[in-house]
């Protein structure tokens, strides 16, 4: 559990940070660039890292485990990625700490 919240915590940080630090040489945002399409393309990490915390039981293993695979996807995938890596690394992390 504290590698989830931890990996939680890094993407949502990630994606905060994105949105309002100046990313092109132009000094703009993500936000300002591309509008409110950027806040729901963060999301998605977000959500990603957000399923194990808040499953219980049996299938919390499954789901810890498909969440840490799709967020390494979003990593390799989406130009943005790299700024989630540390918070890939805490859900395979969860993944491999979570009882069978």
């Amino acid at each position: 559990m504290p590698y989830a919240l931890s990996g939680l915590a890094a993407a949502a940080v990630a994606a905060s940070a994105l949105l309002v630090a100046p990313v092109y040489s132009s000094g703009r945002t993500l936000l300002e660039a591309n509008g409110p399409a950027a806040a729901w393309t963060l999301a998605a990490p977000v959500v990603f890292a957000a399923a194990p915390v808040f499953v219980r039981g049996r299938a919390r293993r499954a789901v810890t485990v498909a969440a840490a695979a799709m967020l390494v996807i979003f990593c390799l995938l989406v130009s943005t990625g790299p700024f989630f890596l540390p918070a890939a690394v805490l859900l395979v992390l969860a993944a491999r700490a979570t009882r069978r």
